[in-house]
């Protein structure tokens, strides 16, 4: 029986310091605490979660204008990982520039009204626009191709999930060019995608039985 923080924090030290593997923790934290938080990653490795206030209708709203595709390219992000750690110095306007979305991007989903939720999308087009900066291995030429046939067709935004390359790319698209974009990546395979509320959490314990003489 342990905390979120405590998982959360356990299993990238598994992943990186134990295993060697390249990553940050983002993806560990975002899967223990389930729901929508801003994470702060401090020098000293700690990590503090700030829960994002949002109504029901406005989280919603901006999921059923999500649609998620996977890519059937197979990866190592790993070693994609380890490409951007080498650039990283070279490439600390664009880190910032993406650090600087966070704030605009979590008062959409708090204040927004159902009229100006679009600006998800933007944004998230703008972030994977600067993303693709941090080195030629985010992206590819079949991947770049598949998100403007999904732009033409009437999405506003979307990014890849993961350090890049391949895996799953996740767009925003309004509702009334679901088809559309949904038929220019016919050959891909779309899955179905929603908001986890609940983060890791224990579906089964049996408490062990006590036995006295």
């Amino acid at each position: 029986m342990v905390t979120k923080h405590t998982l959360a924090s356990e299993a990238p030290h598994i992943e990186i310091d134990v295993l060697g593997r390249a990553m940050g923790k983002q993806d560990h934290f975002a899967a223990a605490y389930g729901n929508l938080n801003v994470f702060t990653f401090n020098p000293d490795e700690s990590a503090t979660v700030e829960p994002v206030l949002y109504r029901a209708e406005i989280k919603k709203a901006i999921e059923s204008n999500l649609l998620l595709f996977y890519m059937k390219i197979k990866r190592d992000a790993s070693n994609i990982l380890k490409i951007q750690q080498k650039e990283i110095q070279n490439k600390l306007n664009s880190l910032r520039e993406l650090q600087d979305l966070v704030v605009p991007l979590r008062d959409i989903v708090s204040n927004s009204s159902d009229n100006e939720l679009n600006k998800f999308g933007e944004l998230l087009d703008k972030a994977w626009k600067i993303k693709r900066e941090l080195t030629d291995k985010i992206s590819s030429d079949e991947i770049d191709n598949y998100y403007q046939k999904a732009k033409d067709s009437g999405a506003i935004g979307g990014k890849l999930l993961g350090a890049g390359e391949g895996g799953f790319l996740l767009l925003y698209v309004e509702t009334k060019h679901h088809q559309s974009v949904i038929d220019a990546l016919s050959e891909l395979f779309r899955l179905p995608i929603g908001f986890d509320d609940g983060g890791t959490r224990i579906t089964y314990y049996d408490q062990p039985m006590e036995f006295t003489n």
